[in-house]
């Protein structure tokens, strides 16, 4: 389907209110992150400005051939970004000290050391692009995690390690050039609802626990409902016709896991399972 007509679909069903982002995301054919970009921009700019927009490709970069050559020596020379940038100047080439410390772990250089307390050390800690840097070895699974669990805040936490490491494979496709404005920190952090340190501490977890997703999730989740095999024994319940409604999935979860929640954690629930919710009744 061509990006027009996808732009088009994803308006379409979201105007219709009758599936999640989740849904929407997979019919069309893009990833949730995606849904959720064009639809702030639909707000922003209407439709007349997402359907203009043009995704991918980014700039053609400068850095190769001799420049590459001279950018590796300076690196290996310990450099700081300031200089790198200064010396890249002097070639005509204009880059973002964001970008400088993407071309240095692209090139399998670390970021060198600084005095404790010192503004390029600050930066190197808080903006380089190596910090928030990461690759899933299956985001699949994690987007399968995602999608099961019924949890806002858990939710947001794996959207974040998603968004993250759909920008890092953007940076590496990019060859080099600006970063999207869809992959920026601040847009990330601002499309999540989450501070920007949220997003440094989640991939500071993330980095911990190795990239296990089992560990990562149950460190972000303090309810004794998700625990192993919950949700697949609702689902087939739901299925089953006998926690196929907002009341029955209470009775259900007081039955069968002797826990009380409330009618609107079922609902949360049913629509993991794939219900769509009635917005006019409620009570089913």
């Amino acid at each position: 389907m061509p990006l027009q007509s996808k732009k088009l679909a994803a308006v379409r069903l979201a105007l219709e209110r009758q599936l999640n982002a989740a849904q929407i995301a997979q019919r069309v054919g893009i990833s949730r992150q995606h849904f959720f970009t064009w639809m702030r921009h639909l707000n922003q700019e209407g439709l007349t400005g997402l359907l203009r927009r043009r995704h991918g490709g980014g700039k053609k970069t400068a850095i190769e051939g001799e420049i590459l050559a001279g950018l590796k020596k300076q690196f290996a020379a310990n450099m700081t970004a300031s200089e790198v940038q200064a010396w890249l100047a002097q070639k005509g080439i204009g880059l973002r000290k964001c970008n400088i410390y993407y071309w240095r772990r692209r090139l399998g250089f670390a970021c060198p050391r600084h005095d404790p307390g010192s503004k390029e050390e600050t930066h190197a800690n808080h903006n380089t692009e190596s910090v928030l840097a990461l690759q899933l070895d299956d985001p699949k699974a994690w987007q399968e995690a995602r999608d099961k669990s019924p949890f806002l805040e858990v939710e947001k936490r794996l959207d974040a390690i998603l968004w993250l490491d759909e920008r890092s494979r953007a940076l590496e496709e990019g060859r080099g050039g600006d970063v999207n404005p869809d992959y920026e920190i601040k847009n990330i952090a601002e499309a999540l609802g989450c501070p920007v340190k949220s997003l440094y501490r989640w991939v500071e977890r993330y980095r911990e626990v190795e990239g296990d997703l089992n560990l990562f999730t149950a460190t972000s989740i303090k309810s004794e409902l998700w625990q192993p095999g919950v949700f697949d024994a609702l689902k087939a319940a739901f299925e089953s016709g006998e926690a196929d409604t907002g009341p029955k999935a209470v009775g259900w979860f007081n039955k069968n896991r002797h826990v009380e929640i409330s009618l609107s954690t079922a609902y949360r629930w049913l629509e993991k399972c794939g219900k769509i919710r009635n917005m006019r009744n409620e009570d089913d």
